[in-house]
């Protein structure tokens, strides 16, 4: 589970950029405390993520990070585009239509 929390915390950070400690330890029903403990964790593992203090502040990642290359296996990313496809047939989301388009020129690009 903590790992799992790491790992849906890291993406929020990823999609939002910015996120308070506060609105991570609700969605993940963590203490401010723990989120902080795993932020540091993070940290240690290479994440270039940064605490900010105030009315504006928040934990923040650089907007230039990306996941490192192989953070996905062959099989992981398999399975993840065929879902994306599915729910893409069903749903017809440009959104997600886009996503898969830069996931396969991305692995196209990787070969």
């Amino acid at each position: 589970m903590k790992y799992q929390t790491m790992i849906g915390i890291l993406f929020d950070l990823l999609d939002k950029r910015k996120v308070s400690a506060g609105e991570l330890a609700a969605k993940y029903g963590i203490s401010v405390r723990t989120v902080f403990r795993y932020l540091d964790e993070l940290i240690v593992a290479g994440i270039p993520a940064d605490v900010t203090r105030g009315a504006n502040g928040g934990i923040c990642i650089s907007a230039a990070y990306k996941l490192p290359r192989g953070f996905l296996t062959k099989e992981e990313y398999g399975r993840a585009m065929d879902a994306m496809l599915a729910m893409f047939e069903r749903t017809n989301d440009p959104v997600l239509g886009s996503a898969i388009v830069k996931l396969s020129a991305q692995e196209k690009a990787e070969r």
